[in-house]
């Protein structure tokens, strides 16, 4: 597993104005959003959007043999934020670009600059949230020749109070352990995903431009370390019911002990 990987076609793509290695909680990306070639099917009704997601993920590979016949894989996945609360609609209408490049939406794009005389573009200014708040969302156990199971997952105390945490900052890492036939890998992400969709087409065209967010050093240290437990279950809320899985804002941490994930994933299947 790794993290979203960037992503640009001549059907989308994302420009960051004055990219930055690294942004901060409550920095303001701006940029554009830009399509090269025409739209050929729903032109008169075309609605683009944009949005920052923010996730962690944990994922385990186990297998048996040398083969790898006798294989299964946990993969558990919970966002930072409500993606709809980053959600901002660049146009709506009518979308009339005329052909000044030759191609297809489809084809990729090797760099995200843009030039404004050969494609139509949208501004944005998209704020990165100070806090994880208000977790939930679809978290996934698949396992490889028994089907894929899916659970919810909440982030709350004892009494079922969801409190905001410090945003955690962008990692991944990953572990193999040779012993006992595992791979382990975790991370937490940021990336701004934009779409295109106009009525009547199944094209919908997609692009991405991942970011890396860092921790807010005007945070104290006793702030900036707050871990956030995932809870199978809302109506569970005793502390023997709480999964022990956490994402912390130590980057060194993001990976909880193995025997936690494991016993997370396998409790629950």
């Amino acid at each position: 597993m790794y993290p979203k990987q960037s992503s640009a076609t001549k059907g989308l793509a994302i420009s960051i104005d004055n990219p930055h290695l690294s942004y901060k909680p409550g920095d303001t990306i701006t940029g554009r959003v830009y399509r090269q070639v025409p739209v050929l099917v729903g032109a008169q009704d075309v609605t683009v959007t944009l949005q920052l997601i923010g996730r962690a993920k944990a994922e385990i590979d186990e297998w048996s043999d040398h083969y790898g016949e006798s294989s299964r894989k946990y993969l558990s996945s919970v966002e930072m934020f409500p993606p709809s609360n980053t959600k901002q609609t660049l146009h709506q209408g009518p979308l009339d670009i005329p052909r000044t490049v030759p191609g297809l939406a489809y084809d990729k794009l090797e760099s995200q600059e843009y030039d404004e005389s050969t494609c139509r573009s949208w501004p944005f200014a998209m704020v990165i949230p100070t806090h994880a708040s208000s977790i939930s969302g679809p978290g996934k156990v698949v396992q490889s020749r028994t089907g894929c199971q899916r659970l919810g997952f909440v982030v709350a105390d004892k009494d079922g109070n969801v409190a905001e945490r410090p945003l955690p900052p962008s990692t991944y890492k990953r572990k193999r352990e040779y012993g006992s036939g595992e791979y382990i890998s975790g991370c937490i992400e940021y990336f701004l995903q934009a779409h295109l969709v106009s009525v009547g087409s199944n094209s919908k065209p997609e692009a991405v431009a991942p970011i890396t967010v860092t921790s807010d050093p005007a945070q104290s240290k006793s702030e900036a370390v707050t871990p956030i437990t995932f809870i199978s279950d809302p109506a569970q809320r005793e502390p023997e019911a709480v999964a022990p899985i956490t994402v912390i804002n130590d980057a060194a941490q993001v990976l909880p002990p193995r025997t936690g994930l494991r016993s997370f994933v396998k409790r629950w299947v």
